[in-house]
């Protein structure tokens, strides 16, 4: 993997856009796929609630401590005895607000 930027980067959490991943629409380059990892200790819960991945975490101040992300912007997640990785479609305007560390809120 070559990895274009950390977006995030702190105890429990990362996140990088994956240069080796590009997206297109129609031939024009929308973003590089994003992966946000979060560690155990750090997550509460985590749910699949209809089009949405909801995720509450625990014991930071770095992200949100409840956030949705919408299924859409979500190519594959994966939980593991490390954490949890969530893989973002690049370009995607969730992907772009996550990216910014604006994410969106649980309603």
């Amino acid at each position: 993997m070559s990895t274009k930027a950390n977006f995030i980067y702190e105890e429990g959490f990362e996140g990088f856009e994956e240069t080796n991943e590009p997206q297109s629409i129609f031939g024009k380059f929308t973003g590089y796929n994003a992966y946000l990892i979060i560690e155990n200790n750090y997550i509460d819960f985590f749910k699949l609630d209809g089009e949405y991945l909801v995720i509450k975490t625990k014991n930071n101040n770095k992200i949100p401590k409840h956030f949705k992300l919408w299924g859409d912007a979500v190519i594959e997640f994966e939980w593991d005895e490390d954490g949890l990785e969530i893989v973002l479609k690049g370009g995607h305007h969730i992907t772009k607000k996550v990216i910014k560390n604006d994410y969106p809120n649980v309603t």
